[in-house]
């Protein structure tokens, strides 16, 4: 059986230099949800997509997997910040190299 799960925010900026920030945010927590449900169900290859939208613009893919953050992938494996689970760094070793 398919779920599907939706996390929305919607904020109202001042500065739109401040869109590169949060899509990085939204990037880091998509990766983060995406290794858990492989942790969770390792069998299914889950399907996790990030955008943002507005009314001028339209929508905005962001993409999860950008080759740019691979040191921050690198560095968030090797030197974690917080303690984390063996399965959980496995899942993110995984999805680096897809």
């Amino acid at each position: 059986m398919q779920r599907k799960w939706t996390i929305e925010v919607i904020a109202d900026l001042t500065d739109n230099d401040d869109n590169e920030a949060f899509d990085d945010a939204v990037r880091r927590k998509a990766v983060e949800l995406q290794a858990t449900v492989m942790l969770l169900s390792p069998a299914a290859k889950p399907q996790t997509s990030a955008y943002s939208d507005d009314f001028f613009y339209g929508r905005k893919d962001i993409d999860i997997m950008l080759r740019t953050r691979a040191a921050e992938l690198k560095t968030a494996v090797e030197e974690p910040q917080e303690e984390v689970s063996d399965e959980l760094l496995s899942a993110l070793r995984d999805m680096g190299k897809r």
